[in-house]
């Protein structure tokens, strides 16, 4: 796992903003897993994200977990 920009706790999931060299990733799952899921982030066109638009999706994904339990892969 690269450098952690984000980090949000929400209903007992934790969701993560992760840069990897120029590359972002979400990172998301119950707060006490080991392992946790992931998907970088990618414009539509297949193209790395700027840094705002990055931290929209995160943003995005912190709403998602609100409704949402994760459980384990």
């Amino acid at each position: 796992m690269g450098k952690v920009v984000a980090t949000v706790q929400v209903n007992g999931n934790e969701v993560y903003l992760v840069k990897e060299d120029d590359h972002y990733f979400i990172y998301w799952g119950e707060a006490k897993q080991e392992g946790k899921a992931s998907i970088e982030l990618l414009t539509p066109k297949g193209r790395k994200p700027t840094k705002s638009s990055a931290y929209k999706k995160f943003l995005q994904a912190v709403d998602v977990a609100q409704y949402l339990k994760f459980e384990r892969l």
